[in-house]
C-alpha cells in the first residue's frame, strides 16, 4: 500500500505526464479524500499560457491509481462504481469488530427478553445473573469504543 508521500509523487508526476503539452506549473495537492475503499487526490494547476486553474483527479487502491481528467470524468467513473464496491464495504463494515459486539448485545437482549415473555410470571422473572453481566460488559464495551472513535 502505498503512503501519501509516495501516492503525492505520483499524482504530480502523472499530471504533469497528462498535461505535458500545455506545461503546466504551480502543481500542488489541493486536497485528498478517503472514499469508496480508496483515496482521491485532487492536483490542482496552473496553465502559464492564458494562467488558467486546472483540476485532475487520481483514485488510489492500495498500489493501483486511476488518472481521472475533470470533474465530469470523474462523475461518470463514480456512477461506474470506482473503488470497492458499497456491498462489499457493507460487508466489511457489518463484520468489523464493533460490529460484532453490537450484533452479541442485540442477540442477548433478545434472549433477556424472550425469557421475560415466556415466563409464567412475567412480573417475577429471575434473568440469570451471566446474561446480565455479560450484556452490561459488552453494551460498556461497544459504546466506550464508539466514544473513543469520535464523530465520523
Amino acid at each position: 500500500m502505498l503512503n501519501d508521500s509516495e501516492m503525492t509523487d505520483i499524482a504530480i508526476k502523472a499530471v504533469a505526464e497528462a498535461q505535458q503539452a500545455r506545461k503546466p506549473i504551480e502543481l500542488y495537492i489541493r486536497g485528498r479524500v478517503d472514499c469508496f475503499g480508496g483515496k482521491l487526490l485532487v492536483v490542482s494547476g496552473k496553465f502559464p499560457d492564458d494562467n488558467s486553474r486546472f483540476d485532475n483527479y487520481l483514485f488510489f487502491t492500495g498500489d493501483k491509481w486511476e488518472f481521472i481528467f475533470n470533474s465530469m470524468e470523474l462523475v461518470k467513473r463514480l456512477d461506474q462504481g470506482i473503488g470497492t464496491p458499497a456491498a462489499l464495504r457493507a460487508l466489511q463494515n457489518v463484520f468489523s469488530f464493533n460490529a460484532i459486539a453490537g450484533m452479541i448485545a442485540i442477540a442477548l437482549t433478545a434472549t433477556i427478553i424472550t425469557l421475560i415473555f415466556r415466563s409464567a410470571d412475567p412480573g417475577n422473572v429471575k434473568v440469570p445473573e451471566i446474561l446480565a453481566n455479560s450484556l452490561t460488559t459488552i453494551l460498556g464495551f461497544y459504546f466506550g469504543s464508539q466514544v473513543g472513535r469520535g464523530p465520523r
